[in-house]
C-alpha cells in the first residue's frame, strides 16, 4: 500500500476488504459497492480509488452528497462513556452482591425460626400430653385411695375378668411386638 500512502488518497477514510487468490489481489470497497483486482497490491488500490472518483463523480452529478459516506476513524473501544459506565457498574456489583447476600440469608434465618417454633409447638403439646396423662393418673390414685374396700374387690374382679378376654386377643398381637 505504499503507493496509496505516498499519493494520500481519499479512499484512505472508506472501509476496504483485500483477498488474495491465485496470485491477484481482489479489493472491495463496500461503500460505493466497487472490486478491482491486479497482481499488485498498489496497482488493484489504485484502480480501485480511480473506480470510486468515477462512481462519486456520478453520484455527485446526480446531487447525491458522497461525504455522508465518509467513515469516522476507529473510535476506541473504550470511550469515556463505556469506561464510567464500568465503573459505575464495577462500583454498584459489590452492593448488589452483599444485598442479594444478607436477603437470601434473612429468608434462611425466618425459615428456620419458623422450623424452630414449629418443633417448640410439637415439644411444649407432648409435654401437655404427658402431664394430661399425669395429671389423669393422679385423678386415679385419688379415686383408688377414696373406694371402699368392697367397691376394690369388685374393680378388681372386672379387670380380672377383662384381663382374661383380652388375653387371647393380646397373645395373637404378641408377635409382631416381637419381631421388631
Amino acid at each position: 500500500m505504499s503507493y496509496a500512502r505516498e499519493n494520500n488518497f481519499s479512499l484512505d477514510i472508506y472501509p476496504i476488504q483485500i483477498k488474495k487468490k491465485d496470485d491477484l489481489f481482489y479489493l472491495f470497497c463496500s461503500t460505493f459497492g466497487i472490486v478491482e483486482s491486479d497482481k499488485s497490491l498498489d496497482s488493484a488500490y489504485e484502480k480501485l480509488n480511480n473506480s470510486r472518483s468515477v462512481t462519486s463523480a456520478k453520484l455527485q452529478s446526480f446531487g447525491i452528497d458522497t461525504t455522508q459516506y465518509q467513515v469516522n476513524k476507529r473510535r476506541p473501544i473504550f470511550n469515556r462513556f463505556t469506561k464510567i459506565f464500568a465503573l459505575i457498574i464495577l462500583i454498584l456489583l459489590p452492593f448488589g452482591l452483599i444485598s442479594g447476600y444478607l436477603a437470601v440469608t434473612n429468608k434462611i434465618s425466618k425459615m428456620i425460626s419458623s422450623y424452630q417454633q414449629q418443633i417448640n409447638q410439637k415439644i411444649n403439646s407432648v409435654f401437655l400430653d404427658t402431664g394430661k396423662i399425669v395429671v389423669g393418673l393422679n385423678m386415679l390414685s385419688s379415686t383408688l385411695d377414696r373406694m371402699t374396700p368392697e367397691r376394690k374387690i369388685e374393680l378388681k374382679n372386672t379387670l380380672h375378668k377383662l384381663t382374661s378376654q383380652l388375653k387371647p386377643f393380646a397373645d395373637e398381637v404378641k408377635p409382631l411386638y416381637n419381631d421388631k
